[in-house]
């Protein structure tokens, strides 16, 4: 991995599918660098897919706890690998990129608990079937060190993003919202982040059970509805919620753990949906609001999913005035790009021998790199 360090230029192709596995990004980037690591970047373009529907499946039933054969598991590991190979020859054109940052999809967080965090999608067999070295394996190196494994993206955030006077906060609302706040400055001294809560994979949930879509398309369930405050607050009153950072969560506990099926299904029989899904955006809002308190943030830059939506941002909005809102376009980076391109700036650091986590974002002894650098083979398709 010599080839990347010092200084250079290189295209560097970085992909992702989160936790509501709603679909395949691919960002390209065009990074350079010197000596001291990342000093300029541009987009050069950027692609998304559906997930496919059987992968898609797959994942959930195993996310669920749902048994599936060695066979199976194996065919998803994968298979996962097969269709981002696809989707990136499909869409851009050789030479496609110098390097590829490829961190699966997570089935498994459970940094304290059983001490691991778990990522389907080989990335030696995308390196394999793509040409393209690639780097893999971000989050459990952090964790076997002691680490929450997550969020990630703050050392993208801060080498991207970072300014020499206006305070920033960058909130990514995927399945799962993180939040990274950049004070004036450069580097990555004094960069705060952490999850603060669910996203959309409540949401989602929901709108799969009372619509049958796979999300509420532009937010009209919710915006049909009112929050309801009674069971806002119950849902508030959740321990995770007053734990201070290091901290990270996954659908392992904002899923059926938290709002399970027996429990939502009494709601369901009190209140009316539109009212269910209303109070479900006021709960990514307030918990988004409460990770904000006493940060003097000049401008929020959000990103993810949930930047699409039109009533969660439009509440997000109202809670959080007067303080400006914009989508990380602002930044140069489309909002359902952002997080591939961080996985783009993750790789190239990790591939130059440098670490990607941050001790005082995730709480490891010592910052960790990525854990897995497959070969490839440059440029050959």
């Amino acid at each position: 991995m010599a080839k990347f360090a010092g200084e250079g230029e290189w295209t560097v192709l970085g992909l992702m599918c989160g936790t509501s596995l709603d679909g395949l990004d691919a960002a390209r980037l065009r990074l350079r660098c010197s000596a001291r690591g990342l000093e300029a970047w541009t987009l050069l373009d950027w692609q998304e897919a559906p997930y496919p529907a059987a992968l898609r499946a797959d994942a959930e039933a195993l996310i669920q706890g749902e048994t599936r054969s060695a066979a199976a598991f194996a065919g998803l590991h994968v298979g996962l690998a097969r269709a981002f190979a696809d989707f990136v020859r499909a869409r851009f054109a050789a030479p496609i990129a110098d390097l590829a940052g490829f961190p699966g999809q997570t089935l498994w967080h459970d940094p304290e608990g059983a001490g691991l965090s778990f990522q389907i999608g080989s990335p030696a067999a995308f390196a394999t079937l793509s040409g393209l070295p690639t780097v893999g394996e971000f989050r459990l190196p952090d964790v076997l060190a002691g680490g929450q494994g997550a969020p990630l993206v703050p050392l993208a955030d801060a080498l991207l993003h970072r300014d020499a006077r206006e305070y920033r906060g960058l909130l990514n609302i995927g399945g799962i919202a993180n939040l990274t706040l950049l004070p004036p400055g450069r580097g990555t001294e004094g960069v705060r982040a952490w999850d603060t809560g669910p996203g959309n994979t409540l949401l989602d949930s929901f709108a799969r059970l009372a619509t049958g879509a796979p999300y509420d398309g532009d937010g009209r369930l919710a915006a049909a509805g009112r929050a309801l405050p009674d069971l806002l607050a119950a849902w508030l009153a959740e321990p995770w919620f007053r734990r201070p950072p290091p901290k990270s969560t996954g659908r392992e506990h904002f899923g059926g753990r938290f709002l399970p099926p027996v429990a939502l299904a009494a709601l369901r029989e009190q209140h009316g949906d539109a009212d269910l899904a209303a109070t479900l955006v006021a709960l990514t809002v307030e918990s988004v609001a409460a990770a904000l308190a006493g940060a003097p943030v000049d401008r929020l830059y959000v990103a993810g999913g949930g930047s699409a939506n039109p009533t969660l941002m439009a509440a997000l909005a109202a809670r959080l005035a007067p303080l400006p809102i914009a989508t990380s376009a602002a930044l140069g980076l489309p909002p359902a790009a952002k997080e591939a391109a961080d996985f783009a700036v993750l790789a190239l650091e990790a591939a130059a021998g440098r670490p990607i986590t941050l001790p005082a974002v995730t709480g490891v002894r010592a910052p960790a790199a990525a854990g897995l650098f497959a070969p490839g083979a440059l440029h050959c398709f």
